[in-house]
């Protein structure tokens, strides 16, 4: 699933990716983002993006659960 809204100039995207194993079903990986991007003027932008993963089964001693928040910058021209 993917898909983004524009407000004003600004940018809220998401995407979602499911990945069951096909022999497997119990077996599956859920990868999540989204994103919000702000222009600050016309060549430049702050986006900051929030990332979360499962897996049902990771290698040992990992945990299933991971998730992170960034900012970037964005240059146009």
């Amino acid at each position: 699933m993917d898909g983004s809204i524009q407000w004003q100039k600004s940018t809220l995207a998401l995407t979602v990716f499911y990945q069951p194993k096909a022999s497997e079903l119990v077996d599956r990986r859920l990868i999540s983002q989204a994103s919000f991007s702000v222009p600050v003027n016309d060549f430049f932008a702050v986006k900051i993006t929030a990332s979360s993963t499962f897996d049902s089964r990771p290698p040992d001693g990992i945990d299933p659960f991971a998730s992170s928040v960034k900012s970037s910058f964005q240059l146009s021209f």
